[in-house]
């Protein structure tokens, strides 16, 4: 065996920097499966061996060092990883954001926000070693990032809860929205029904398609996957796109009088272009509308009625879950999913009827 091999030649031999090797060695967060296993085959060629627990350098494990790693008492950080700034402009993200604020100054915690449209492993570690703890609102490209943080308070919102995932995990369940929508009109006393909308890119959009025909076998569907713009413009309704659409299922017989388009962003287009087609909406066709995003729907007449995925909820249980997470980092992961439900529309028992 080399005895003179040092953690700098280990370190040089696997291509990584000291402190990953330092931080394989002592077992502590923040190195991916990938990294440790690379560090252990140059360790193990090299013959190196780790000098024993009392004569290493820095923290040792299980014990904090407040000179070497300042942590503060109060605050969380809430990561976006891979999503465009301008899509964080819905008023849905604005929702849930508001939920985490409220959530975390309730405890008197205090929220740092890390926008990371092209993330990588060293940015979300810098984050990591200045908080307690993290949320993550993440796409789904960037949800190996937080797979290196075992042992961390992290937290994951929205996306769906996929196998294997050690972290916390607070979300909706996003495939109730298209049962609660065929409810909704069937009670209203629509006969023909059909799906307006997107079919992507987001899977959100696709679960909502395919929940409400599961639903309702019966029921059309006028949906593209290229209604919502490209990336860079991801909050912008292609308007030719959705009249297109409009126009072969006004072409259709008989013709849908339900309809449910799976977002609001999405509904305020669409009302548009069916007026601007002498079809009013409330008297010709009803909507229903998902997100609930009231800033959006505020200005259209007949409001349309939207099922409420409770977003600031989720930000708000987010919020309590990494506090609850710091405090019992052994505990089993929590995967919690908020019941979408429909608003209160005001509207009548009496069966709808066209005029």
């Amino acid at each position: 065996m080399k005895t003179t091999t040092t953690i700098n030649d280990v370190a040089s031999a696997a291509g990584v920097s000291i402190g990953t090797v330092s931080r394989v060695i002592n077992n502590r967060p923040g190195v991916s499966s990938a990294a440790m296993q690379v560090v252990r085959r140059a360790m193990n060629e090299l013959g190196y061996e780790p000098p024993p627990l009392q004569n290493r350098r820095g923290p040792k494990p299980g014990k904090r060092n407040h000179v070497r790693q300042p942590r503060s008492s109060k605050q969380v950080a809430l990561f976006t990883l891979g999503i465009p700034r301008v899509q964080l402009q819905s008023p849905i993200y604005s929702e849930l954001l508001n939920g985490v604020h409220d959530g975390l100054r309730a405890a008197g915690k205090s929220l740092t926000v890390n926008i990371l449209e092209a993330p990588t492993l060293d940015m979300v570690q810098e984050g990591m070693q200045q908080v307690d703890g993290a949320i993550f609102f993440c796409s789904s490209a960037a949800r190996q990032l937080i797979e290196p943080h075992r042992g961390s308070a992290c937290v994951q919102v929205f996306g769906a809860v996929q196998a294997g995932e050690w972290w916390d995990h607070v979300t909706y369940r996003n495939a109730v929205i298209g049962p609660l929508a065929v409810q909704w009109l069937r009670s209203r006393g629509h006969e023909h029904l059909a799906m307006l909308g997107s079919n992507g890119p987001d899977v959100h959009f696709r679960e909502r398609h395919q929940s409400f025909l599961a639903a309702a076998p019966d029921a059309l569907a006028f949906v593209a996957d290229d209604l919502i713009e490209a990336p860079g413009h991801l909050n912008t309704v292609r308007r030719e796109r959705m009249a297109e659409l409009i126009d072969r299922l006004l072409a259709s017989e008989p013709c849908p009088t339900g309809l449910f388009v799976p977002a609001d962003m999405q509904t305020v287009v669409a009302q548009a272009i069916l007026l601007e087609r002498g079809i009013e909406v409330g008297r010709g066709v009803e909507i229903i509308s998902c997100n609930r995003t009231d800033i959006l729907l505020a200005g259209l007449h007949p409001r349309p009625v939207s099922i409420d995925i409770h977003a600031s909820q989720v930000g708000c249980r987010a919020a309590e879950q990494v506090l609850w997470r710091i405090e019992h980092p052994h505990e089993p992961a929590v995967h919690q999913s908020i019941e979408p439900e429909m608003e209160d529309s005001g509207l009548t028992k009496t069966p709808w009827r066209p005029t």
